[in-house]
């Protein structure tokens, strides 16, 4: 319920780096054209997660729906 409300990918094998290398971060950054600090990450390993927090990210380790919802909901991203 939640991915047909994103309108972009950031492909691996299109950028050629893996995270958590910074470039595919930084090639996310140039995508939005938003502040690190105005990115929602979110990311099933804490290595990941750690990578977009040290480039300022905002972030959220996945451990489930519900977690990820409420979490959505209480940045006012997600509504219900």
């Amino acid at each position: 319920p939640v991915l047909h409300r994103l309108n972009g990918w950031i492909l691996s094998y299109e950028v050629g780096h893996l995270k958590p290398n910074p470039a595919i971060y930084h090639r996310a950054l140039e995508m939005v054209r938003l502040p690190p600090s105005e990115i929602f990450y979110v990311d099933d390993r804490d290595d990941l997660i750690q990578a977009a927090h040290s480039l300022g990210f905002q972030t959220h380790r996945f451990g489930g729906f519900e977690g990820l919802a409420g979490e959505l909901r209480s940045r006012g991203i997600l509504n219900g």
